[in-house]
């Protein structure tokens, strides 16, 4: 490890008209000590000239910049090649059409992590949630942390109020990487997300700190990968379906994870994959999918493993779901996976 360094990891997937954002905010970062990889993921447009423009551009601020060009795998597959590539004390692994919106984001995230010793791993900030076209900030979401650092790993798993998986507001201390990510390999799919792979472990380990700035921009595109991959509802459900493939991956990796506890947090994800995807066919109309996952949900709530506000919660959803009118109002709260 490069002490004092901060690796940034990128996946890139025909990002020609995107990347430009992400690295002049990397340039304008008033921390002295950058090394960035771009795994360029199969791209068919220029991405990987637009990157390689930018080398001198890295060089001349003294910062380094590297692309690697591998065949279409997916985000998954592209932050597992470029994980072993890491070799920077900090580690931050943004996307290619989100940029930072602060000059000191970095530095700021490296000085709350350099406040404290082994027993914290990872540090987050807050972020803007910005328009496609017009790059206007929709909404802001912060941690609400406080200043202590805490364990923040059953908040993550079970998506409580002020946890997300944006990529670009975190920040890992990577010595840890080989401990808590054995081989540096994470679960490998086209609609796998990598957000959850890289923190579940770290938060489940160490304990974390958060500047309560939003020093990162998440830009909403309709044809992100968390966003515009899945088109039919066949593919929707598939896409859930690999979430939880994901979601169990990671937590079966994790060594010290009591089975009672992990066996309540996988009943608790299958309980919101499985609302998830009743809401997606309510709008198709397949009722014998429909009755699958009902059923399904009926025998979770039968186990005792899903708390009784999670339970009143989705019945009153389903019920509000099947009105026509409110059903795009309300929807189905998916995680984001980009």
């Amino acid at each position: 490890m490069r002490k004092g360094v901060v690796s940034i990891l990128t996946p890139a997937y025909n990002g020609e008209g995107l990347i430009h954002r992400l690295l002049d905010s990397v340039l304008r970062q008033t921390y002295p000590h950058v090394a960035m990889v771009v795994v360029n993921d199969g791209s068919t447009d220029r991405t990987e000239d637009v990157v390689k423009s930018y080398i001198p551009k890295f060089e001349a601020r003294g910062y380094s910049l590297s692309i690697h060009n591998q065949p279409n795998g997916g985000q998954s597959n592209a932050i597992n090649n470029g994980l072993k590539l890491v070799d920077g004390e900090y580690l931050v692994w943004p996307d290619c059409d989100d940029w930072y919106a602060t000059d000191d984001a970095i530095a700021k995230l490296v000085a709350r992590l350099a406040q404290y010793g082994d027993d914290v791993g990872v540090s987050r900030c807050a972020y803007n949630w910005v328009s496609e076209g017009d790059f206007k900030i929709i909404c802001t979401h912060y941690p609400c942390m406080g200043e202590e650092p805490e364990c923040v790993f059953e908040n993550s798993v079970l998506d409580k109020p002020h946890f997300w998986f944006t990529p670009g507001g975190w920040m890992l201390k990577a010595k840890f990487l080989d401990e808590l990510i054995p081989g540096r390999e994470i679960y490998q799919n086209k609609s796998a997300g990598q957000n959850a792979q890289l923190l579940w472990p770290y938060l489940f380990a160490k304990k974390c700190v958060s500047v309560e700035e939003p020093m990162f921009n998440y830009q909403i595109r309709e044809s992100s990968h968390s966003r515009g991959m899945a088109v039919t509802t066949e593919k929707k459900l598939m896409q859930q379906e690999t979430y939880y493939k994901t979601y169990t991956a990671v937590l079966n990796s994790i060594n010290g994870l009591d089975s009672k506890k992990k066996e309540k947090l996988l009943a608790m994800l299958r309980f919101d994959v499985c609302n998830c995807c009743i809401n997606i066919i309510i709008g198709s109309g397949d009722f014998k999918k429909f009755r699958s996952y009902n059923n399904e949900l009926h025998d979770l709530e039968k186990s005792g493993l899903i708390e009784a506000d999670i339970r009143l919660k989705r019945k009153v959803k389903l019920a509000l779901a099947s009105v026509p009118v409110l059903r795009r109002v309300i929807g189905c709260r998916v995680r984001f996976h980009k």
